[in-house]
């Protein structure tokens, strides 16, 4: 007997995150970039090591003020931020 997984409501974010991904222009690229804004370097090289390993591109920022010039420059798909930058 196997058992359902159980159902949870997504209360509209997933409308709301797939209209907004419809509305911006498509990715030329095919490789998600990720920017990982983390002070603390063995985290950040942890994260990148493993984030390439798994084929994102990767871009790096060890301060808030370089995590905005970098996403300004070549914008992320994700960011994984440290709650210490912001």
């Amino acid at each position: 007997m196997s058992e359902e997984p159980p159902v949870f409501p997504d209360h509209g974010i997933n409308d709301r995150a797939a209209s907004s991904a419809a509305e911006r222009e498509p990715l030329d690229r095919g490789i998600p970039r990720v920017l990982v804004a983390v002070n603390d370097p063995s985290m950040t090289r942890t994260l990148s090591i493993n984030l390439r390993a798994r084929r994102f591109d990767v871009d790096t920022a060890g301060t808030g003020a370089d995590a905005l010039e970098r996403a300004a420059a070549h914008p992320p798909d994700l960011v994984i931020l440290d709650v210490a930058l912001v």
